[in-house]
């Protein structure tokens, strides 16, 4: 479900990095992490002073917001694709085929494009899988209500050849 995606998405993504993070630094100075604490907390400490404790919960809510967005449209390009392209015949993302979509976020919406070409530029990324019914807004809405979201995405969803 979108909700409970969202969370462990973000969770084990940090996981992930902190692992990576940790393995690669020869000393914890060399952390790119314990670097990365130091600016953070500058940077609210600036919303703080200019802003008193409405800039800092200003500037911790649209970090929110922006790390649900990015959860949220994970959930969208690979909802139902779990597997190998072999056995989804070779639909490994869904793209988005509305101009404005792919206009506000970098072609994001050739995303099946992406997966095949990781390399390639944004700009030169093409339409390559099946694509959403609807825009990233579109969609987006949709999955806040689940019930929408399975009546609208569960038959497009490609069945497995087991």
């Amino acid at each position: 479900m979108f909700w409970c995606h969202v969370g462990r998405s973000f969770f084990s993504a940090l996981r992930s990095a902190i692992a990576y993070e940790l393995s690669q630094a020869r000393s914890w100075r060399g952390s790119r992490l314990l670097q990365i604490v130091p600016v953070s907390v500058a940077v609210v400490g600036l919303f703080a002073w200019f802003g008193g404790w409405r800039g800092a919960v200003f500037y911790a809510g649209q970090g929110i917001v922006s790390v649900f967005v990015v959860e949220a449209v994970g959930y969208l390009q690979h909802y139902g694709l779990c597997g190998s392209p072999d056995d989804l015949g070779h639909q490994i993302a869904w793209d988005v085929n509305f101009w404005l979509s792919n206009r506000l976020f970098v072609n994001n919406g050739r995303h099946t494009h992406h997966h095949l070409e990781q390399t390639q530029a944004y700009d030169g990324l093409v339409h390559t899988g099946s694509a959403l019914p609807g825009g990233y807004l579109h969609m987006f809405g949709l999955a806040l209500i689940p019930p929408l979201w399975f009546l609208v995405m569960n038959h497009r969803v490609p069945k497995r050849s087991d």
